[in-house]
């Protein structure tokens, strides 16, 4: 039996999008910052390394540590290792990509049924804002503020018991590859994956 959802907002806002844009931004400051920049760093470049550095220590970092590490690395790989710069490039990531993540087409709708029907808690991403989609649910996790990571199972534990409902009850709703949906299984929850165009 199914009695609540607990929804990840990379299935609700469309964070690719607002990655590769906050990707073009910080480029473009290494360009500027690094001697020879424009001929080291490229999108994909720096897109790739934050892949890599995710794969690598995504579960000891979280998602708010990938991207320094992955500047970090490209810094000294590129023999200009500067932590104040690192800093302020992860910084402005951020900044970025929040600013630039927009909802997915049709996933308002979608979130507005679900909670028409079922008791839905939300797990938040970086600082976008839950609010823009205009939809209430009955609670909001940041696991950040927890001290927790989403690959965490107890972020799904706490979720659960926000809801009022017994793990087995919950549905985890998370983009394909999401650690959220890894913590669900981890913790007994039943996991449904979104693809590209996020929940709708």
């Amino acid at each position: 039996m199914i009695a609540a959802y607990l929804v990840d907002l990379g299935s609700c806002f469309d964070l690719d999008a607002a990655r590769t844009e906050a990707a073009r931004l910080v480029v473009e400051e290494l360009w500027t910052a690094v001697p020879d920049g424009a001929n080291r760093f490229s999108v994909a470049g720096f897109l790739g390394m934050r892949r890599r550095v995710a794969a690598e220590l995504g579960p000891r970092v979280g998602a708010s540590g990938v991207t320094l590490a992955a500047v970090t690395r490209l810094l000294e790989e590129a023999d200009a290792a500067d932590e104040s710069l690192a800093l302020s490039i992860d910084a402005m990531y951020r900044a970025a990509r929040d600013r630039a993540a927009e909802p997915f087409p049709g996933a308002r709708e979608a979130l507005a049924d679900l909670a028409s029907r079922h008791r839905v808690g939300l797990v938040a991403v970086g600082t976008v804002d839950w609010r823009d989609l205009g939809v209430d649910t009955d609670t909001v996790l940041v696991p950040r503020a927890m001290g927790l990571h989403r690959a965490d199972p107890t972020v799904v534990r706490r979720a659960a018991d926000r809801l009022g409902c017994a793990v087995a009850e919950l549905v985890v709703v998370a983009p394909e590859g999401s650690p959220l949906l890894e913590a669900a299984s981890e913790a007994g929850a039943q996991t449904m994956a979104t693809g590209p165009g996020g929940l709708s």
